[in-house]
């Protein structure tokens, strides 16, 4: 979730909801603070975790951009302020980082609606459909996997989470779409000319700098076409 290029608005503002000022960091359940190279210290507090019995259950379906999700209260407790909050994320990105790593995992891609999430109060023993509208361009690709998971809004405890792997569109969305045009017919010997190229991002690239390599052939006649690469060139992107 760190500034390295892959962050979004909706991560950086959730490192700031829990005070994430510099990496690696490890926040378990939303509340306990460590740093991931406590594993013993680490391991002994997950396990501790696991054996606490959840009072609620999540099912999620997704079809057709739309995300059906159940959520079930199965205790005599009442809840209120609790936080359903729901994120896609990319199961892997191959991207070099600030500090050279190209292997990306589980990368957060969008916060559905927002990072903030629904408030939601339960009453004893209640269960409750979402439906969540899901506007996110996927690629077909890549890989996704949806993540709902119930927060305390006041100790920002997690109840619980689910996940399930995202379908597949129809269409395919390159990370980046490159086209060029020119109104020459001919290169004259000595005279300068321009091509313009466009890059689009499609919104599923890291923004950032990307390098551009272009290769022109030049020929009278197919069958003596004379390829020439340009110099490679950065542009933002």
């Amino acid at each position: 979730c760190w500034k390295d290029g892959l962050n979004t608005p909706e991560t950086d503002a959730r490192a700031d909801f829990y005070r994430i000022n510099g990496v690696p960091a490890m926040i378990t359940s939303g509340m306990k603070r460590s740093h991931p190279g406590e594993v013993e210290k680490n391991r002994q507090f997950i396990q501790l975790f696991l054996k606490k019995k959840s009072p609620f259950q999540i099912q999620m379906q997704y079809n057709n951009k739309s995300l059906q999700v159940n959520l079930q209260n199965g205790s005599s407790t009442e809840y209120e302020h609790v936080r359903l909050i729901t994120l896609l994320y990319e199961n892997m990105v191959l991207y070099e980082g600030q500090n050279g790593e190209k292997v990306h995992k589980k990368v957060v891609r969008d916060y559905i609606e927002d990072q903030t999430g629904k408030d939601i109060s339960f009453a004893s023993n209640e269960t409750i459909e979402e439906t969540i509208s899901v506007q996110y361009k996927m690629n077909t690709n890549k890989e996704y996997t949806f993540v709902c998971f119930l927060q305390d809004a006041e100790t920002n405890e997690v109840y619980q989470a689910e996940s399930i792997k995202a379908e597949k569109t129809d269409i395919p969305l390159p990370d980046l779409e490159v086209s060029h045009s020119s109104s020459l017919d001919k290169i004259v010997e000595g005279e300068s000319c321009t091509i313009k190229t466009t890059i689009h991002n499609a919104g599923l690239a890291p923004s950032g700098t990307c390098k551009l390599e272009l290769h022109l052939s030049l020929y009278d006649d197919w069958s003596l076409a004379e390829t020439v690469r340009m110099p490679e060139v950065e542009v933002p992107c």
